[in-house]
This record gives structure tokens, sequence and C-alpha cells, in this order.
């Protein structure tokens, strides 16, 4: 199982085994969606969610009611922009941009696209949603396309005449996609949670290793960015 019931955290909470998952959502205005995704998020065991400066304010009462408590569950960060958390993991992080198949096409046409189930989750991931109004902006993409990492498209096949699904639904969708391909990789390690240093070493496990020097250098900045649990 995904989760072990026998290591609990500081607040008494079951601590689950973390997937290499870090999600980071923009501008996210509606206090349901940002609430469900961090509910969600702590669920299916991901390593931290970050929001984007000019989001929902994520202890408005309304976003804790939506949560059902899972703030104290999982590592959750406000005011960040794309390019401060880009610059803080290894290269070797590949990034999700989650959209609709049609903003897939004509907003980022350069990155490889792909219907959700069939990207590759088997490696540490930085999920990227654009907000309920403005979706994935141009910011964003300037962001992605300048930090020189692996980027895909995932899309959520659906029928017409919808052309999207909101973004809570759309994050628990990839959230768990993500969760499933992972769960083995978690399962063969026999641990409770990773570390940071953990994290950042398990693209080494999936042959993509990067030098002892780099992770090294990483280490103490995604430390500084997601602090470690208490």
């Amino acid at each position: 199982a995904v989760v072990s019931t026998q290591s609990r955290g500081p607040t008494g909470f079951p601590v689950a085994k973390r997937i290499p998952l870090i999600l980071w959502v923009g501008k996210i205005r509606h206090p349901g969606n940002a609430g469900g995704i961090i509910r969600t998020a702590a669920g299916a065991s991901c390593s931290s969610v970050i929001f984007s400066p000019h989001s929902v304010n994520i202890w408005n009462p309304a976003v804790l009611r939506a949560s059902a408590g899972a703030h104290y569950m999982i590592p959750t960060y406000e005011d960040k922009p794309l390019e401060e958390v880009l610059s803080s993991l290894p290269d070797s992080w590949q990034v999700c941009l989650v959209h609709s198949e049609w903003s897939c096409e004509r907003k980022t046409p350069n990155f490889p696209t792909f219907p959700y189930h069939q990207v590759d989750f088997t490696r540490p991931t930085l999920m990227v949603l654009g907000g309920e109004t403005l979706g994935v902006t141009v910011r964003v993409i300037a962001a992605l396309e300048g930090s020189q990492r692996p980027v895909v498209n995932a899309f959520i096949p659906i029928s017409k005449p919808l052309d999207s699904l909101s973004t809570s639904t759309a994050a628990s969708i990839l959230i768990y996609e993500m969760a499933r391909q992972y769960a083995p990789i978690l399962e063969s390690e026999g641990k409770d949670q990773l570390s940071a240093v953990e994290i950042v070493n398990t693209h080494q496990q999936l042959g993509t290793a990067s030098s002892d020097q780099e992770v090294s250098e990483i280490v103490p900045e995604l430390e500084k960015l997601f602090p470690p649990q208490q």
C-alpha cells in the first residue's frame, strides 16, 4: 500500500510514503478549487503544493473547509513564482503542464503533447496548472521555455461540447495517475517518507542520475524552499 499507518507526523496524522510530485498552481481564485487540490494532494501523498502570487489566501476559512484539514498533512506554500520553483529543482525533474487539448495545440505546440495516461510519471515531476480564468499564462510558458528542462503537455480527453474541467478535478485525475504509476517504486523502497535528499535522488533509480556534486548543491536549496517536516 502507498500509505503507512505506522508512521505519524507532528500533528498525529499518519505520514504517507511521498511520491516525488510537486504541484504548482497559478493564480487560482476559487477557495473550493484550492482546498480541493490540497486535499487530493495530501490524500495521494504528494511532496508539496505551491500556489503562485495572486492566488486565493490558502488560510481563507473556505479553503480550510474545502481541504478538510489537509493543510496539516502536506507541506503547502503560497506566493511563490514558478521561476523560483524551477530554479530550485534539479534538471532531471520533468515538468508536466496540464491544460486542455485545445490549449496544448495553440499555446504550447513546441512541447510534446500526450493524453494524461500516456505521460511517463515514473520520474520526479513538477506539475503545473493554470488558474480558472486565465489558464496557462504567457509568463508561465516563458518560464518553462527558459528553464531548459523536459516539459510535456498533458490533457484529459473529454466529450464535446465541454472543452475543460475544473482545476481541482483535472489536478485530481493527474495526481492519482502519477500515484498509480509510482506506487511500485515506493513499494520497492520500503520507506515511510522520502526526505528532500531522497526525493532528489529518486531519479537515480530510474537511470537518470545526477552527479553527487549536483545533488549536494541542489538539496540545500530544495530544503530552503520546502523545509523538512519536524
